[in-house]
């Protein structure tokens, strides 16, 4: 067949409807020049510091900020419709904790997993009577089979006995940050580039714990020259010791300085005040 003919025969016609993948591309989940599941082992990242200490400081500054509804006017200008039935329903969203709990569950999940969701409740009549907080990790949003559908309803899997249901995409409001391209039904974590740096964070942190996991006899370095005793008393788990530790010191040679635990601490973490008098 001449190729110039083969060319021609190509038929190209425009869309009349979008058609979306019924299944998320798996490309782009394995990091680059490495085979170690860095995101596994991270997990939700609820014990690192790195991540809970900056997200805490948005759940703090959130409430700090007015939520309003508005309508605008024929001239352009807006007027805050203050006692708007949505605003009531966020400030009270179900009879177990406040709208400040409820964005700051959002916000928890918006940044670690670039997606936010609350579960609607209806009343009698249809209209939206209670709003709840889901983990990200319980809702799914799928289309259809087919891919005529981008969203068709939401998989929610609760856990702890509980039988995954649908949910309509009516009856759930989904926090995205921008679009994930693997999955354009979802938000692109923010924390994703940032992985690896925060797997060396955690795992830094349970080497140097694991160093000062001493016991009985332990002798432990004092970071300063003293010349005298200035331990008062030594405590486990906030209650006092019977048995003080041995504390050595010298004024001149800093390798001498030196406390040993007397004290049967069972392989416990230990935390080593120092207190210098003058």
């Amino acid at each position: 067949m001449n190729p110039m003919t083969a060319a021609k025969s190509i038929v190209v016609k425009a869309f009349t409807a979008m058609l979306h993948p019924s299944r998320p591309s798996w490309w782009g989940h394995t990091m680059r020049r490495t085979r170690f599941d860095y995101r596994r082992e991270v997990g939700d990242m609820l014990d690192s510091s790195v991540v809970t200490a900056p997200i805490q400081w948005l759940q703090r500054a959130l409430p700090e900020a007015r939520l309003a509804v508005t309508r605008r006017k024929q001239d352009g200008s807006r007027d805050d419709l203050l006692d708007h039935p949505m605003l009531a329903l966020i400030q009270r969203p179900n009879p177990y904790y406040d709208d400040v709990a409820l964005w700051a569950a959002t916000i928890l999940s918006l940044c670690t997993a670039g997606n936010g969701y609350w579960i609607k409740v209806r009343n009698g009549y249809g209209r939206p009577a209670e709003l709840w907080y889901v983990p990200h990790w319980t809702m799914k949003p799928e289309g259809s089979r087919d891919g005529s559908v981008f969203l068709s309803h939401y998989r929610y899997s609760p856990g702890g006995g509980v039988a995954p249901t649908n949910i309509a995409p009516e009856d759930v409001v989904h926090f995205r940050h921008g679009i994930d391209p693997r999955d354009p039904r979802l938000g692109l974590p923010p924390l994703d580039g940032a992985i690896r740096e925060i797997f060396v964070d955690l795992e830094s942190s349970n080497f140097v714990a694991s160093l000062i996991r001493v016991g009985t006899g332990a002798k432990l370095g004092l970071p300063v020259c003293l010349d005298r005793n200035t331990v008062v008393a030594a405590f486990l788990g906030g209650a006092r010791e019977a048995v003080a530790p041995t504390v050595v010191v010298d004024a001149d040679e800093l390798e001498k300085n030196t406390v040993t635990l007397n004290s049967a601490l069972n392989g416990s973490a230990v935390i080593v005040d120092l207190y210098e008098t003058h």
